[in-house]
């Protein structure tokens, strides 16, 4: 018998061709799970969206720091709660340890949250003896590159490392070893820093079970105020600002008292290296809010030109405590009887001081 097989081929040809166009046009699995997650958001004007997560993603700004995923279209923000993976990972980013990190778990994010946590997190470095990463599955060891922020975790760091980075704002954690040396010539402007450590006043600091010690000043600085809190002060501390122009102190020196063998009572211990003092020309003027005031202890600020010394009480101030300042143009201080180069009129203050003021 003879079968007729050419129709019997064109149809097993026709339906080959359209099996193959459907699973072209159909979705992939992850794709169709993607474009099925929908989230809720709300905007600041009060209005509740509900959003998939293509219209989520083209809207997405970032994540705040209250772990909340911000969209926004024009002018109007809003925000999508994320949920407990995310937000268990959030805190880690945060505050967690090197081991933490290692072990961050995002296997219970969403698409729409992990592709937050990957906006908030991939300018960021952290550190700890070596340089890490977010690749947006986990943290991994990475060379130094460029970066917004870098989180100092732990162990010792150079200036060097962290110039190499970039880094504008630096995450100071406990564990760290930190010095004036750390950000001296860097390009850091802002350090948010774990206990011990604070952050005020465009300044460092540290607790300690002897009192509170100045760390470190912060290279952008112009304006420097020392918490009144100081008690010591670590020799060049104000190294780092070489473009400072006025700063506030509870104390000139080492500490705020003068008691001990290892007390330095100069203004420019601040700005020491160890073997000479590098006060810089932009300083102007320095206002010292208490403490001694050592014969010449303001030796090497040649340029300074304003100081305010009313904190001080007269019996602390040595007759010659501003004689090697010749820019001087304006002294307030309570003692009337300081020694100082060149012509100056005097005036009482409101306050009981006396106002010295360079005669033309």
């Amino acid at each position: 018998m003879k079968y007729e097989t050419k129709p019997i081929r064109n149809a097993l040809f026709v339906l080959c061709a359209l099996f193959w166009a459907l699973l072209f046009f159909l979705p992939l699995p992850h794709a169709r799970a993607a474009g099925d997650e929908t989230y809720r958001c709300v905007w600041a004007d009060g209005t509740e969206t509900e959003e998939s997560y293509y219209s989520a993603y083209s809207a997405l700004i970032g994540m705040d720091d209250g772990c909340g995923i911000v969209l926004g279209r024009g002018e109007l923000t809003g925000t999508v709660s994320a949920g407990e993976a995310c937000r268990n990972a959030f805190h880690v980013f945060e505050e967690g340890g090197l081991s933490d990190l290692l072990e961050v778990d995002i296997s219970g994010v969403s698409r729409l949250e992990r592709a937050a946590l990957y906006r908030r997190y991939r300018g960021r470095l952290w550190y700890a003896d070596e340089y890490f990463a977010w690749s947006g599955e986990k943290l991994q060891r990475a060379e130094a590159q460029a970066a917004d922020s870098l989180v100092f975790l732990e162990g010792d760091m150079t200036a060097a490392r962290l110039i190499e980075t970039q880094a504008e704002r630096l995450y100071l954690r406990g564990a760290a070893q930190f010095s004036a040396d750390v950000v001296a010539g860097t390009r850091v402007k802002e350090v948010i820093a774990e206990e011990p450590y604070f952050a005020e006043g465009n300044t460092v600091c540290l607790s300690t079970p002897g009192g509170v010690r100045l760390v470190a000043g912060l290279p952008a600085a112009r304006s420097v105020t020392v918490p009144a809190s100081v008690y010591f002060a670590d020799e060049g501390a104000l190294l780092p600002c070489e473009q400072l122009e006025e700063v506030e102190i509870p104390f000139a020196g080492s500490a705020f008292s003068s008691a001990g063998t290892l007390y330095r009572g100069e203004f420019a211990h601040l700005f020491s290296t160890g073997a000479e003092y590098c006060v810089p020309v932009t300083l102007k003027r320095v206002r010292v809010k208490g403490g001694y005031l050592i014969s010449h202890a303001f030796y090497a600020c040649k340029f300074v030109e304003e100081i305010d010394a009313c904190g001080v009480s007269a019996r602390d101030i040595e007759r010659d405590a501003f004689a090697d300042c010749i820019s001087l143009k304006l002294l307030h201080t309570p003692r009337a009887d300081v020694t100082l180069q060149g012509n100056f009129t005097k005036r009482l203050a409101p306050c009981g001081c006396t106002v010295y003021e360079r005669a033309e």
